[in-house]
């Protein structure tokens, strides 16, 4: 038998989570309060959303600290002065949550709303690891938390832009988590399938796409998604037992070994159902 994995605790610990005021985010949130930690630090662009976070979590007696601020992360000086503020006490875990995505055809998709994908869930994850990596502290344990996403496993058409992201945050966790092994930090990456949030409503604000297209596409995740609570709580688990590679559904493991076994078997699927999106409407007409 293999030795006995140790189990992390999250009770007393320092979190900063990053997109705290969305969906899954927010879930996150109250899942570190309900496990005792100690401090959270909520970073958001969104305002209005992260102070309503913020007084739900400091509601009843939950012992845990809450802080917010409202940083854009994909603005390096914002970033850094974030760093700055922050640096008198330590981080045990970092969540980077805040994410983007467009969806469409490659091919009609202007360059912008791929540049604004890979900015925000890519670069910009990149971008506060590397900021906030003097702040995870050196002790018995730390975690970094990358959000990434089934679609950083096996490419879905349509999405090309953020699967190109996802794809770059998993690669990236494998590497970092090689890296820092040593120093006493684990690196966690998850990778959610459908999830029931805002995230395409929300991210159509800043596109292109048509607004009949995001609907079709928001109540496509509304039915077949996962609650952003049970993907807060086995992200918290996947913590607790420091697993570099979280893949949540069955099925994603079943497209997984087709694509390393019979990758065209898996490409005729891909096609099936991105031909059936299309003739939904789900990219626009």
């Amino acid at each position: 038998m293999g030795a006995r994995r140790v189990r992390r605790s999250l009770q007393g610990k320092h979190v900063l989570i990053t997109g705290a005021s969305g969906g899954i985010g927010g879930a996150l949130a109250r899942q570190f309060a309900q496990r005792r930690s100690a401090r959270l630090v909520l970073v958001d662009r969104d305002a209005a959303a992260l102070a309503a976070i913020a007084r739900e979590l400091c509601e009843g007696d939950r012992g845990v600290d809450v802080e917010q601020h409202v940083v854009d992360i994909t603005q390096p000086e914002q970033v850094a002065e974030l760093a700055l503020r922050l640096s008198g006490a330590p981080i045990d875990v970092l969540v980077n949550c805040a994410g983007i995505a467009m969806v469409g055809p490659f091919s009609t998709m202007p360059f912008a709303d791929v540049e604004a994908v890979l900015s925000v869930d890519l670069v910009a994850t990149m971008r506060f690891t590397h900021a906030l990596l003097p702040l995870v502290r050196r002790g018995s344990w730390a975690c970094v938390v990358n959000m990434a996403s089934a679609a950083g496993l096996a490419a879905p058409g349509g999405l090309a832009a953020y699967a190109a992201a996802k794809f770059g945050v998993v690669g990236f966790s494998q590497a970092l988590r090689i890296e820092l092994r040593r120093e006493g930090i684990d690196v966690v990456c998850v990778c959610p399938a459908f999830v029931r949030t805002a995230l395409l409503r929300n991210s159509g604000r800043r596109s292109s796409a048509p607004d009949q297209a995001i609907e079709r596409m928001h109540a496509l995740m509304q039915r077949a998604g996962r609650s952003t609570d049970s993907v807060a709580r086995r992200t918290c688990r996947a913590i607790e037992r420091n697993e570099g590679l979280v893949v949540m559904e069955l099925w994603v493991r079943a497209v997984l070994g087709m694509m390393l076994y019979t990758p065209f078997a898996a490409e005729r699927v891909g096609g099936v159902v991105y031909q059936g999106l299309s003739r939904m409407g789900a990219f626009g007409r």
